[in-house]
């Protein structure tokens, strides 16, 4: 029986993560993570491990095919038809696909941590302090108004229940 080589499991995690939990065909954005448990993406060698796969690469050792740089992220879809095309899906084109889409990724992530530069006019600008100690009177304020208010109101509201439970 032939032993299965693959990556591992941490590996897998960090590719689909890298990858955006995206496909990496140009071109195609399948979301992979469906309604956030299934994940259907399936993770493709650039150069197979094995002799009969696809694009395979015999000077290079199993140590090398098994690190995370020989693999992308792809949809069922992409998967089949880059094996069944390895003439048109070379070494070259798949790791030029992978790499595109991987910064692509990384670009959209940063955009996302990048902090939103706001400009305020002069007569709007406080500092961080002056909004706090206002937030924190105002909250005063409102607390202070709704315990009055509820305090008044409970005995009204109680009267009133009291009354219709006892004399309906």
């Amino acid at each position: 029986m032939q032993t299965r080589h693959m990556l591992s499991a941490k590996a897998k995690r960090q590719l689909a993560v890298l990858s955006g939990y995206k496909c990496s065909f140009p071109g195609c954005e399948q979301n992979l993570m469906l309604d956030g448990a299934s994940f259907i993406g399936q993770l493709a060698s650039i150069e197979a491990i094995h002799s009969h796969g696809s694009r395979h690469n015999p000077a290079k050792n199993e140590a090398e095919l098994l690190e995370i740089d020989n693999y992308l992220l792809l949809c069922p879809n992409h998967h089949l038809i880059i094996d069944r095309q390895p003439e048109i899906y070379s070494v070259e084109w798949l790791k030029k696909a992978r790499e595109d889409h991987l910064k692509k990724v990384a670009g959209i992530l940063s955009l996302s941590q990048a902090p939103a530069e706001v400009k305020l006019d002069d007569e709007v600008e406080i500092s961080l302090e002056q909004a706090i100690g206002a937030w924190q009177t105002i909250d005063k304020m409102h607390l202070k108004n709704f315990g009055r208010t509820y305090f008044r109101n409970v005995q009204l509201y109680c009267r009133r229940f009291f009354l219709k439970v006892c004399f309906s």
